[in-house]
């Protein structure tokens, strides 16, 4: 399995967020990916491995 750095998880997540915050800004959705994106911004290892995981 390939290593992907937490940069490019952040990076993509970041872009989801703001596709969905633009096109639907009060959904459920919109405000999940926005409060996991906060939440792997501030993870470091074992930690940011979780929240990915808690994510998918």
């Amino acid at each position: 399995m390939a290593h992907v750095k937490k940069e490019d998880i952040v990076g993509v997540m970041e872009k989801l967020a703001a596709v969905l915050t633009a096109n639907h800004s009060d959904s459920p959705t919109a405000k999940y990916v926005s409060e996991a994106l906060i939440d792997l911004r501030k993870s470091d290892g074992v930690a940011f491995t979780g929240a990915v995981q808690q994510f998918f």
